[in-house]
């Protein structure tokens, strides 16, 4: 998650036409969804990147069933367009915004294939030692080519226009070196990386990939499905649109699984109204505890930014983020302009790794609702010192 701040520009939008080569007819409303109980091998809860990409790889052995909480990213052709990035954000078909306790706006994506981050799905690979720290794997060729294997289907590497390339000679000039030219790779220095936006400014949504690589005789993919609650063999169900329960059981084998990929808030706040994690927190909302698990939200992390925005004295071409300059310290340098087909443009500076982490607790029993969410901005001294 990062949080999002954008100047509202009031503009008169007209649609624009989508051609997608891509077939969307087996996407299901929870409404009107024929579930098969009892047949899928894996229930995969969250239509993200992650769970879009493992239905798709799940599928070619197994029955999956996928099931996400938003709607089609497909449906409104304005918000698929680069230069409306900002709508994506402020609409609440699209995303869902909540202010933190610290006080800062957030949002969290309620669309299929995660389309609402105003970060204009910039793509990098990240770097080994950080890979090896997380899940362990040696053979950092396998990882390159489950990045390739994603890359293929959603991200391209940009021309850049004016201003991105004044950036990067910008961002040059100052001392942020070596130039690493046009790589997905991280790498410090300054380079260009890739985008999920085409050569016409169409976005690349994470649900692109499964018409691309999924066996669809064996993936359901079914949206407006908000699930409630993880019964442990298998899930409980809301469609949003009607209101109708459905309970869906996974098949009775010891390598069924149900796998949440519902981002770094859904998660741990289906698991606690599900009953595993924190044993008080879940008593006070009179949730039975299944599982004591302290630390169930707990450690959730933002990345600290600062931005200026600059009003142009000429034309700027849209563009999100492209041209990246990564120093030693930890600091990311990005910029943005012409979104909205305003003049503005918008430079940043983020903390990559931030020190700082804090909580999600519940507030209600609904898994519509935000949660209460703590980030601890710049807690730790070592941020506050990264940003300075």
């Amino acid at each position: 998650m990062r949080s999002h701040f954008f100047p509202l520009v009031v503009l008169a939008l007209l649609s624009v036409p989508v051609n997608l080569a891509l077939n969307f007819s087996f996407f299901e409303e929870a409404a009107d969804a024929r579930f098969a109980p009892e047949s899928y091998e894996y229930i995969i809860v969250g239509g993200g990147v992650c769970g879009c990409a493992l239905a798709a790889t799940l599928s070619q052995n197994s029955k999956v069933l996928l099931l996400e909480r938003g709607d089609s990213p497909y449906g409104n052709p304005v918000f698929m367009r680069e230069e409306n990035s900002a709508l994506s954000i402020l609409d609440q078909a699209h995303s869902q915004g909540f202010l933190t306790t610290d006080l800062v706006p957030n949002a969290r994506a309620r669309i299929l294939g995660g389309g609402s981050s105003i970060n204009g799905g910039f793509m990098t690979r990240a770097p080994k030692s950080e890979i090896d720290r997380i899940v362990g794997l040696d053979d950092y060729a396998q990882v390159n080519a489950s990045y390739e294997w994603l890359e293929n289907g959603i991200a391209s590497l940009p021309r850049t226009g004016p201003f991105q390339t004044a950036y990067k000679n910008a961002l040059l000039q100052a001392g942020v070196t070596p130039d690493n030219g046009e790589t997905y790779d991280h790498l410090p220095g300054t380079k260009v990386g890739g985008t999920l936006f085409d050569e016409n400014g169409t976005r690349r949504p994470a649900s692109n990939l499964l018409p691309l690589y999924a066996n669809l005789t064996n993936v359901q993919v079914v949206i407006n499905a908000l699930v409630q609650k993880i019964i442990f063999s298998g899930v409980q169900v809301i469609a949003r649109l009607s209101g109708k329960t459905f309970a869906i059981l996974l098949r009775n084998s010891s390598k069924s699984e149900v796998i949440l990929t519902a981002g770094a808030i859904g998660t741990p706040q289906l698991l606690m109204l599900s009953g595993i994690g924190p044993r008080d927190h879940l008593q006070a909302k009179n949730i039975e505890v299944v599982v004591d698990s302290p630390e169930v939200g707990k450690n959730i992390v933002d990345n600290p930014s600062t931005r200026v925005y600059i009003l142009s004295p000429s034309p700027v071409e849209v563009s999100l983020i492209q041209s990246v300059g990564i120093d030693p310290s930890g600091t990311y340098f990005e910029a943005l302009s012409g979104i909205q087909h305003s003049p503005t443009v918008v430079v940043t500076q983020k903390v990559a790794n931030p020190r700082s982490s804090g909580e999600i607790r519940l507030l209600t029993l609904n898994a519509d609702d935000n949660p209460q969410v703590t980030f601890n901005y710049l807690k730790d001294p070592v941020d506050m010192q990264t940003c300075l």
